[in-house]
């Protein structure tokens, strides 16, 4: 169900640069989607089609970018590859306090346009 949300948000994002720029379609969009991202690409396309039917955006190309999680441990300051979004520990010091620096988003990159 988040992923209704979140295909609603890129959706908009698009459409407004599209109507602003007078797009005639748009083609492709790039999605950055994070490696602790809890979204499903599949139902983002699923409901990318739905939403975006009769609009510019019908039939776009959706391009997902899978980026690596980074953390930094708040006890020994090194940065590491989280496994999980809460469940990780720094693998110098063993730590389970650290802060998400990359990997845990969602963002629309570029997308094409027709004009």
């Amino acid at each position: 169900m988040h992923e209704l949300a979140i295909t609603k948000e890129i959706l908009d994002i698009v459409l407004e640069y599209a109507g602003n720029n007078k797009a005639k379609s748009v083609e492709s969009i790039d999605i950055e989607l994070g490696q602790l991202s809890t979204f499903d690409e599949e139902s983002i396309r699923f409901y990318f089609e739905y939403l975006s039917k009769d609009t510019v955006a019908e039939g776009a190309e959706l391009i997902f970018n899978r980026i690596p999680a980074n953390a930094q441990c708040k006890k020994c300051g090194r940065d590491f590859e989280p496994e999980e979004l809460f469940f990780s520990r720094c693998p110098f010091c063993e730590s389970t306090e650290y802060k998400i620096e990359s990997g845990d988003t969602v963002k629309v990159l570029n997308f094409t346009i027709k004009e």
